[in-house]
C-alpha cells in the first residue's frame, strides 16, 4: 500500500505487482510500473478527472467527471467497446486508440453535439487501459463566441465553424445543415467530419479555404449547389477567420438559401429574354409592315414613325412637312390640322377609315386612317395609335375604272343619242300623219279605223315619251341642258298645268286639286322645264293612286325658296327603294307598280331638271299610305315684270303637246 499526495490529497493505491509512481500534477497520473490495479477508493478519488477504465477493449468504469463533459450516463457507456465509444464521440481528427499521442490536441463531441477541445493520456499493461481526458480550459465556443451561440439559435443564417488546418465540420446550426446533402442534413451525420466527405465538389471550394486560411475574408454570391434530390440550390456564403492566441485556428462561416430570390430572378430574366425578343420581332415588324403607324403623345406630337408612316410624309430639305402639305377628304374639302384625325382620336374618339388625300410638292398620297386613344390607368388619354393604309393604288385603280366607265357611259349616251334621234323623226312622222288623218278624214273613217289610229297615236306619243327622256337625260349627263329662265307668275303657271289634267284624274276617279299659300308669285324660271317636272310628278301620282283617293299639288314658301309638294295616297315607296327611284331606270317592284307600265326614267330626268334649275328633290313616303314629292327653287331676285302675253302663250299646243306625251302610259 503506497500513499500519495495530489492536491493536498492523500491516495492509497493498492498494487499487485511491482510500479513506480512518476507524478500527479494538475490531474494529470504520470505512472511507470509493469502492473498496476487500482482500488474503489483510488477511482472514486480520481473523479475529478475524466477517466475511463478499459479492460479487454470494453469499458468497465467511467468517472463522474467523463460523465459531465460528454453528458452521457453510466449505462450508456459501460461494456461498450472503447473504439465505438471513441466513434459515438467523434473523437479527432485522426484519433487511433492503439496509438494516442499525448502532445496532440484533440476535441470530442457531446451528447448534445457541442464541441470540447482535449489532451489525451493513456495508461496500458496488457489487457488493461487507463484513458485520462483533460479538457482545455477556455476553448469552448459558447465562452469565447457567445455571438455566434445567439446566431446559430436564432436559426436566420447557417453558421458553421470547421478547424483549420484539417477542415473538419465543429459547430453547425440547422440552417447551415440544410445547406448539405441529405445524408448530412443532422448534426448527428455531419459534425466531426472532413468538409470533403460532407460537401460535394469540395475541391471548387478549397481555394477559397486556403484563403481564409491565410486570414482573408471571402463571400461568394449565389453560390451554386446541387442537393441531388433536391437539385440545385443557389447560396450567399461568407467565409470569416477565426484567431486564437493571434493565430488563425478556425474558419467561421455564414451561409443564407437565396434559391427563391435566384430562380425569380432567373425567371424574370427568361421572361425579359422572351420580351425582348417579342420586343424585337415587333420592332421588326411594325419597321416592315405594309401600313404607316404613327403613336401621338397627348400634346399632338408625333413621337413614334415606321417606315411606311415616314413614307406618308413629304421630306423637305428644310421647313416644316405640314405646311407644304395639303390635306383634302373624300369630297375634296380641305382639312385643317385642328380637323385632323388626330385631334379626334386625342378627344377620346374612334376613327375608322377616315379617308385623306395628301397633296405634297413631289408627289400626292391617298391613305385610309384608323385610329384609337391609349388610355392611362387612371382613365386619362395618354396617347394616341394611328394606322395609316396607302390606298394610292386602289384610288389610281378607281379612277382609271371610272374613267373607263364615264367613256363607256358617254359612248353609250352618244348611241343612245344617235339612236334616239333616229327615232324620233319616223316617230314625228306617225304623229302628223295620224293628226293629219283625224283632222283631214275625221269624218270619213269608220269607227274601227278610227279606234285603230287612236291606238297608234297613243303608242306613238309612248315611244315620243320614252325616246324625249332618252334624249333629255343624255343631254342633261353631257352637260348641255339648256336654261331659259323668265319672270312667270309660278302660281298661274302650276295651276294651269293642274287644271290641264284634271281629265285623266276625274276619268279614273280621282280628284286632283290645287292649294296655294299665295295667289301670285313672280320667280324666274325655265316654264318648259317646269311643265316637264310638274306633269312627270302628276302623272306619277295618278298611275300609282287608286279610284277615290285625292291628289293634292300645293306651292308655299320656306325660307328663301317656294316649295311644290305633290301629294297622293297611293300605294306608297318601300324605304329601301327611296334611295333609287332618282337613278335612271329605278322602279317601285310591285304587283300594283306594274300595272302601269314605265320604263324608269321619268324621276330621273325630273331630279337632273330640278337641278339645272338650281333647286332640290325629296320625297315622303310610307307603302300603303301614300308618297309626297317636294321640290325647292330658289326664289330668285325679278329682274322684269311679268308679260300677260307670256302667260296666254301657255296654254298652246306646246303643253298640250307635252300632256299628251307624258300621259300616254295611262289608259283611260
Amino acid at each position: 500500500m503506497v500513499w500519495v499526495t495530489h492536491s493536498g490529497n492523500m491516495y492509497n493505491i493498492m498494487v499487485k505487482y511491482f510500479y513506480v509512481i512518476i507524478s500527479i500534477n494538475d490531474n494529470h497520473l504520470k505512472f511507470k510500473g509493469e502492473y498496476i490495479m487500482c482500488d474503489e477508493d483510488f477511482f472514486n478519488n480520481l473523479n475529478k478527472v475524466a477517466v475511463i477504465l478499459v479492460k479487454n477493449k470494453k469499458i468497465i468504469k467511467v468517472s463522474q467527471q467523463f460523465i459531465d463533459i460528454t453528458e452521457y450516463t453510466c449505462d450508456e457507456l459501460l461494456n461498450r467497446n472503447i473504439e465505438g465509444v471513441f466513434r459515438i464521440l467523434r473523437v479527432g481528427p485522426n484519433v487511433s486508440i492503439d496509438n494516442i499521442d499525448e502532445q496532440a490536441n484533440y476535441f470530442l463531441f457531446t451528447k448534445s453535439f457541442e464541441v470540447r477541445f482535449i489532451n489525451i493520456e493513456v495508461i496500458r499493461k496488457k489487457n488493461e487501459q487507463i484513458y485520462i481526458l483533460k479538457e482545455k480550459p477556455n476553448l469552448r465556443f459558447d465562452y469565447r463566441f457567445s455571438f455566434l451561440s445567439q446566431m446559430s439559435s436564432e436559426d436566420i443564417y447557417g453558421v458553421a465553424i470547421y478547424s483549420i488546418p484539417d477542415y473538419i465540420l465543429l459547430k453547425a446550426n440547422q440552417k447551415y445543415l440544410n445547406f448539405l446533402d441529405a445524408s448530412y442534413s443532422t448534426a448527428e451525420n455531419a459534425l466531426g467530419r472532413f468538409i470533403g466527405e460532407i460537401i460535394k465538389g469540395w475541391r471548387s471550394a478549397e481555394d477559397i479555404f486556403n484563403m481564409v486560411a491565410n486570414g482573408k475574408s471571402q463571400h461568394i454570391k449565389e453560390f451554386e449547389l446541387d442537393k441531388l434530390l433536391r437539385g440545385i440550390t443557389y447560396w450567399d456564403i461568407t467565409f470569416m477567420p477565426l484567431y486564437e492566441n493571434e493565430n488563425i485556428r478556425y474558419i467561421l462561416i455564414f451561409c443564407d438559401e437565396v434559391t427563391d430570390r435566384v430562380l425569380y430572378r432567373k425567371k424574370l430574366e427568361e421572361k425579359n429574354k422572351v420580351i425582348e425578343k417579342q420586343k424585337k420581332l415587333l420592332e421588326l415588324l411594325v419597321e416592315n409592315m405594309a401600313d404607316g403607324l404613327i403613336l401621338l403623345d397627348k400634346d399632338n406630337m408625333l413621337t413614334v414613325l415606321n417606315k411606311a408612316a415616314t413614307d406618308l410624309f413629304y421630306k423637305p430639305e428644310n421647313g416644316d412637312s405640314c405646311t407644304q402639305t395639303r390635306y383634302y377628304d373624300r369630297g375634296g374639302n380641305e382639312i385643317t390640322l385642328d380637323d385632323f384625325p388626330s385631334s379626334t382620336i386625342l378627344k377620346g374618339e374612334k376613327v375608322r377609315e377616315f379617308f385623306v388625300t395628301a397633296k405634297m410638292p413631289d408627289k400626292t398620297v391617298h391613305y385610309s386612317i384608323t385610329g384609337t386613344p391609349i388610355y392611362n390607368k387612371e382613365g386619362e388619354i395618354d396617347c394616341g395609335i394611328i394606322c395609316a393604309h396607302d390606298v394610292s393604288e386602289k384610288v389610281k385603280y378607281e379612277q382609271e375604272k371610272l374613267e373607263v366607265l364615264e367613256n363607256a357611259i358617254k359612248m353609250k349616251d352618244e348611241f343612245l343619242s344617235i339612236i334616239s334621234h333616229e327615232l324620233r323623226t319616223p316617230l314625228t312622222v306617225i304623229s302628223s300623219a295620224t293628226q293629219a288623218m283625224n283632222y283631214i278624214c275625221g269624218d270619213e273613217l269608220p269607227d274601227k279605223a278610227k279606234e285603230y289610229t287612236n291606238i297608234i297615236r297613243k303608242n306613238t306619243y309612248r315611244q315620243l315619251r320614252l325616246v324625249n327622256n332618252l334624249l333629255d337625260i343624255t343631254r342633261a349627263n353631257a352637260g348641255r341642258i339648256k336654261v331659259h329662265k323668265k319672270s312667270l307668275d309660278i302660281v298661274f303657271l302650276t295651276k294651269a298645268i293642274t287644271d290641264s289634267v284634271c281629265t285623266y284624274a276625274s276619268q279614273k276617279g280621282i280628284k286632283l286639286m290645287f292649294v296655294s299659300s299665295f295667289k301670285k308669285k313672280i320667280l324666274r324660271i325655265d316654264d318648259e322645264k317646269y311643265e316637264r317636272i310638274l306633269l312627270n310628278l302628276i302623272s306619277n301620282a295618278i298611275k300609282f293612286t287608286s279610284g277615290g283617293e285625292d291628289i293634292i299639288v300645293k306651292l308655299s314658301s320656306i325660307k328663301e325658296n317656294i316649295c311644290i309638294e305633290v301629294e297622293d295616297n297611293g300605294i306608297g315607296i318601300p324605304n329601301d327603294k327611296i334611295d333609287m327611284i332618282f337613278e335612271r331606270f329605278g322602279q317601285v317592284d310591285s304587283s300594283l307598280s306594274r300595272q302601269a307600265e314605265g320604263t324608269g326614267l321619268g324621276l330621273s330626268l325630273v331630279k337632273k331638271l330640278v337641278d339645272a334649275l338650281g333647286g332640290s328633290i325629296s320625297v315622303k313616303s310610307k307603302v300603303g299610305i301614300g308618297s309626297t314629292f317636294s321640290i325647292l327653287l330658289p326664289d330668285e331676285k325679278i329682274v322684269k315684270k311679268c308679260e300677260e302675253k307670256e302667260m296666254i302663250n301657255l296654254l298652246d299646243n306646246r303643253l298640250i303637246e307635252h300632256i299628251n306625251v307624258e300621259f300616254s302610259d295611262i289608259y283611260l
